[in-house]
């Protein structure tokens, strides 16, 4: 049980994380399936994502293109793809510079992100809340104190930092609990309960503060706009890309209070072919 990093510094990750994320969706699913869905032979994908063979760029845009990956990630992935094949020693300094500056933004290079085991322990806000108020000014190491700004009962309080601790996701400094790792979340379209549950408990926390925050201290905003089914993958893109952006503006400010922004996308009309079972 471990935190996961999700660093796509080669092809293989890239393809890897498709496996991973059509796996968790299709518990049969597997490489010979995923191979006939790319066209290419199963011992060949085997081979590219054991990073024991690689793919022409000819081949990666094919592969690209079935996967419906957006421009921004298939220009990445091809990028990926030069970098891997060259023996230009300036070309590859010039691709590996591309890559760093497209692929990870400088904090995005240190999210980790949730297993499953990690967010089943996990799946109370109050986890989360707290490790973010450790790095608020003036944090302190009192349950009753955490308890009062977060609204929560202090042996609740109490638990959860003997969780975290138990998990190595806090340590203390200086007589200080702060986390271990600077940002953390779950891995992006995974269907769980838990995530669901957590979810639950974010939005359940946003009707409160919506009845009683003063407006000057909130936002809430919505949109409701007719689009395309074929670009969902390309709105939550550019959604993680906002939430990258949000988190390194506050970062570069003082941290005086503890902020939650959450941001929803569905599909409001009813249509029982895109409704799935729930996992």
């Amino acid at each position: 049980m471990g935190l996961m990093e999700r660093d796509l510094a080669s092809t293989s990750d890239y393809l890897l994380e498709e496996f991973h994320l059509r796996s968790a969706k299709r518990t049969r699913y597997s490489i010979r399936a995923m191979a006939r869905d790319l066209k290419l032979s199963a011992p060949f994908l085997s081979q590219v994502m054991g990073g024991k063979r690689r793919l022409s760029v000819d081949k990666a845009f094919k592969v690209a293109k079935l996967l419906n990956w957006s421009e921004r990630r298939t220009a990445e992935f091809l990028r990926l793809v030069q970098l891997e094949q060259t023996t230009d020693p300036d070309l590859k300094t010039k691709l590996e510079s591309q890559a760093k500056g497209r692929t990870r933004a400088p904090s995005q290079a240190r999210v980790r992100h949730f297993s499953m085991d990690h967010l089943e322990s996990l799946s109370g806000w109050e986890h989360l809340a707290i490790l973010e108020l450790s790095q608020v000014d003036g944090f302190r190491n009192d349950a009753r104190w955490i308890a009062r700004k977060l609204a929560l009962r202090p042996e609740a309080v109490e638990a959860a930092l003997e969780r975290l601790r138990r998990l190595g996701m806090i340590r203390q400094q200086n007589g200080i609990w702060r986390k271990t790792d600077p940002h953390l979340a779950t891995v992006h379209d995974v269907p769980s309960r838990t995530t669901r549950r957590f979810h639950s408990k974010v939005l359940a926390r946003a009707r409160v503060a919506l009845r009683e925050e003063p407006v000057e201290n909130r936002e809430f905003l919505a949109l409701l706009v007719p689009a395309d089914p074929a670009l969902i993958r390309e709105f939550k893109e550019a959604m993680r890309r906002f939430h990258q952006e949000f988190m390194e503006k506050a970062e570069a400010t003082s941290s005086k209070a503890l902020y939650l922004m959450g941001m929803q996308l569905f599909r409001l009309d009813q249509d029982s072919n895109h409704r799935r079972t729930r996992k």
